[in-house]
């Protein structure tokens, strides 16, 4: 299966079955090696591909009814080390035939051919990025607040 990767003319997703199974390869017909790789679970061939509206997300579904959530860094696409997966589907009949993320990455939407569509709260939820960047911000304010005596008797004249 080939994917054209959303806001990017060079870059496009690829996977396939027999040993490749379960990999999903971010390429870009400018660069001779994947740009990245992402796995399904215990090798099940993936079924089903996407990625955020954001950016911050990339969303596997798998032919045993699997769903993989793996964070990215939205400015570069690369793997940030968040990752959930788990058997949202029939693990028989629920072969995952669509993945998506709401537009504010708030909720997860999988549809699977035993009929069934589930709408789950992101796994990796966007609080986590808001808390992340509001911890970041918390530290830089933190940094410019003087910490000497010296600084504070400065600071204050």
């Amino acid at each position: 299966w080939l994917q054209h990767k959303e806001g990017s003319s060079d870059r496009f997703m690829l996977w396939v079955g027999g040993s490749a199974a379960g990999q999903v390869l971010e390429c870009s017909w400018n660069q001779l090696l994947p740009l990245s790789s992402t796995s399904a679970v215990d090798g099940a061939a993936v079924t089903a591909v996407s990625t955020s509206w954001s950016g911050r997300y990339q969303l596997l579904g798998t032919a045993d009814g699997r769903v993989v959530v793996e964070g990215r860094d939205a400015s570069t696409g690369t793997p940030n080390g968040r990752r959930w997966e788990c058997a949202v589907h029939d693990m028989q009949e629920g072969t995952v035939r669509a993945v998506a993320m709401a537009h504010d990455d708030s909720c997860l939407i999988t549809a699977a051919a035993d009929g069934t569509v589930m709408l789950l709260k992101n796994p990796l939820g966007p609080a986590s990025a808001d808390a992340a960047a509001a911890a970041a911000a918390a530290q830089a304010a933190s940094d410019s607040l003087p910490s000497t005596a010296e600084e504070v008797a400065a600071h204050g004249q």
